[in-house]
């Protein structure tokens, strides 16, 4: 697991408060799905699943 500040990446704060709002926010390369932000709440029930 890694954390990304978005006080040092700027580019990142409005999709990351989108994802704390619930919705998912796809990141993609290449016009391919290849990660994905979600709620820090989400991501922590992931993690225990």
């Amino acid at each position: 697991m890694s954390g990304l500040a978005v006080e040092s990446t700027p580019a990142v704060a409005e999709p990351a408060r989108e994802a704390a709002s619930g919705q998912f926010v796809y990141i993609t390369e290449g016009g391919q799905r290849v990660a994905g932000i979600v709620s820090a709440e989400l991501a922590a029930a992931a993690a225990l699943a």
